[in-house]
């Protein structure tokens, strides 16, 4: 399977080490994931040059620059969406994800998704938007929008995954940009409906969490299959996660390290002093998963020394 995996970020040591050593995740799982594109989507930038000290460990990492040096970009959203911009038409799979995401296992049921439908995949987000529509009730937010910015009806079958409330936690097809995978032709259907309503969206939303909320909105508008994934795809090391979803802990694919109660997620890969650092903590569950993954690859050795 032809696969690319697409990030964005700002060319700092913390992205660049990320996005690095997700790189080196990928290798280590050999095959297609080995042979996958990988492609690094910088803005916020000062030159369009990677550093020295990362140079060498982008080597088999393409770099896109989303903007002119020095143009306005509110919230990062040109290399967001630039992404988008720059997909593979003859790739079999586009995953978009975070930097601070790894991929412990192969994305093996996705080949048989994949054949029966040209679908966006995704993992059902945590918690409701945080973004505050003051003059109506939270949860009628989801029919609001729908209805006054594609005058449809939303289907709110899904539940958000780390709230265990059986009631007034429903919502669309709304989930974390950690991992986003598709078609090419699917992405692309979802970048065109997504740009016909993205200002809408941002008048009532602002502008930071705008992309993220307006997925669903575009889908619909789209007529775009969607399947919502199972939580190892998109698994955050959050001790609630762990709770609710142990068997899927047991088997994580996509692992997003965005907490940050344990270490800083900026330092783990940026420096020698952080890595040994964070292999010598002593966690548990999801976060003991990622420390042993990390270990694992790499044989307990920081992986840039090199390129200091």
């Amino acid at each position: 399977m032809k696969l690319e995996f697409l990030i964005c970020g700002t060319p700092n040591d913390a992205f660049c080490s990320q996005i690095a050593f997700f790189r080196i995740c990928l290798d280590f799982l050999g095959g297609d994931y080995q042979q996958a594109r990988v492609v690094a989507f910088f803005g916020d930038h000062t030159e369009e040059t990677i550093s020295n000290r990362w140079k060498p460990f982008f080597e088999r990492i393409d770099v896109v620059w989303a903007h002119e040096v020095g143009a306005t970009n509110i919230d990062y959203s040109a290399q967001h969406y630039a992404r988008f911009e720059h997909l593979n038409p003859d790739a079999d799979l586009c995953v978009i994800c975070d930097a601070d995401t790894i991929f412990l296992n192969p994305l093996e049921d996705l080949r048989k998704y994949t054949s029966e439908a040209d679908s966006l995949f995704g993992v059902i987000a945590h918690y409701h938007f945080p973004a505050d529509l003051t003059e109506i009730n939270k949860v009628d937010e989801w029919q609001y929008l729908f209805e006054n910015v594609v005058q449809k009806t939303p289907d709110c079958k899904y539940q958000y995954s780390l709230t265990n409330h059986p009631n007034g936690n429903q919502c669309p097809f709304y989930i974390n940009y950690g991992f986003l995978a598709g078609t090419p032709s699917s992405l692309k259907a979802l970048y065109i409906a997504e740009s016909k309503i993205i200002e809408k969206v941002q008048s009532y939303v602002g502008s930071y969490w705008s992309a993220q909320i307006a997925m669903p909105l575009a889908a619909e508008l789209g007529n775009i299959t969607t399947t919502a994934l199972p939580m190892r795809y998109n698994y955050p090391n959050d001790p609630v996660a762990d709770e609710i979803y142990p068997e899927e802990m047991k088997k994580i694919i996509c692992l997003h390290y965005l907490r940050h109660s344990e270490f800083d997620r900026q330092e783990i890969f940026s420096t020698e002093q952080s890595f040994y650092k964070f292999l010598d903590l002593d966690l548990a569950g999801s976060n003991k998963v990622f420390q042993e993954h990390v270990e694992r690859v790499t044989n307990g050795t920081y992986p840039f020394r090199s390129g200091g």
